[in-house]
């Protein structure tokens, strides 16, 4: 009895904890600008450079729980250190705060949130890139990043309508839209361990009878383990075309490119 009473105190206490973790997360999100109630619309951390994405919303939020700080201190870093720093004013009895920046220069930025008394509250990445990123090939990114890029010579990109048991089933590099779309499993496969615990995922679609593919489609970013050698992760394309579906680890070091046919 005794035991079934530690056990079950064990249980709640640590579902308690977990469930004051969740409600005071605290995060950083990039948007292309914000709602009333501070929801971001648009959200992802790339952005390509040209006016209309290179001004960006930067909300942080303090998950439940209301703000216990005047100002929020938003420090700005850049990959040669150069720091801005901004000050988000803090409204009565709100649990988020934002306002909008211009990435200044094609680049990674370091983006960290304080309160009064300094301490960091949330830290994450956003990425600016530049505009000729959708005349680069396959070729061009091996050139730019070769060291690193070597490694993963053995990864392929399978494409599949589910995975199951660590199976794919029904590979494909075509498939048919069904409804409002097509949910197709994305697999990356390597010979290594990927050494990332972030995939940067571009969708770049042909238009029209062009043979490139010089359509930013999309841009996704997805959670995986870093010991492992294998990632998976969906995604639902809603219009027919031709895809190329590009990834990076999270330093923007290409990986692969698969390619793939949407059909009505």
């Amino acid at each position: 009895m005794t035991k079934f009473i530690k056990t079950s105190f064990l249980f709640f206490l640590l579902l308690y904890v977990g469930a004051s973790f969740h409600s005071t997360a605290q995060t950083i999100v990039f948007a292309k600008s914000f709602t009333e109630t501070g929801e971001g619309l648009n959200k992802r951390n790339i952005w390509y450079a040209d006016s209309a994405e290179s001004r960006i919303a930067i909300i942080f939020n303090n998950g439940r729980q209301t703000i216990n700080s005047h100002k929020i201190y938003v420090e700005i870093k850049n990959a040669a250190d150069s720091l801005t720093k901004l000050i988000f004013n803090v409204g009565s009895n709100k649990n988020w705060v934002a306002d909008y920046y211009n990435l200044p220069e094609i680049g990674k930025y370091v983006v960290s949130a304080r309160d009064d008394k300094g301490n960091i509250l949330a830290t994450t990445d956003v990425f600016l890139r530049g505009k000729e990123e959708n005349s680069k090939t396959d070729d061009t990114y091996k050139m730019a990043n070769a060291a690193e890029t070597k490694r993963f010579s053995l990864s392929k990109i399978i494409f599949c309508e589910a995975f199951k048991e660590g199976r794919a089933q029904n590979e494909g590099t075509s498939f048919k839209i069904e409804g409002k779309g097509k949910y197709v499993e994305i697999i990356l496969t390597s010979d290594k361990p990927l050494s990332t615990d972030k995939l940067m995922v571009d969708v770049w679609k042909k238009k029209n009878d062009d043979q490139s593919f010089n359509e930013h489609f999309d841009t996704k970013e997805f959670k995986t383990d870093k010991t492992k050698s294998t990632a998976v992760f969906h995604y639902s394309f809603r219009k027919p075309g031709d895809y190329k579906i590009s990834i990076f680890n999270k330093e923007f070091v290409w990986i692969n490119s698969g390619y793939v046919t949407i059909t009505e």
